[in-house]
C-alpha cells in the first residue's frame, strides 16, 4: 500500500512535539469507537536504533 500525506500550515506538529509524531496511533473521533479493531489490524514497525531519535545518545 501508498499513503500520500501532504499538510500546509501549520502542519503535523501543532498538537504535539516533532520527537512524539508517529508514536502513537491518532484516531478521528468518528473512528474512536473502532480503535480496538483497527489497533489489531495495524501491523507493528520496528525502526532501527540508528534512525531513532530517541535513541541516539
Amino acid at each position: 500500500m501508498l499513503f500520500e500525506i501532504a499538510t500546509d500550515t501549520p502542519g503535523f506538529d501543532i498538537d504535539e512535539p516533532l520527537l512524539e509524531l508517529g508514536r502513537s496511533l491518532k484516531l478521528p473521533p468518528w473512528l474512536e469507537p473502532s480503535r480496538e479493531a483497527i489497533e489489531h489490524s495495524v501491523v507493528p514497525i520496528t525502526v532501527p536504533a540508528a534512525n531513532n531519535p530517541a535513541l541516539v545518545v
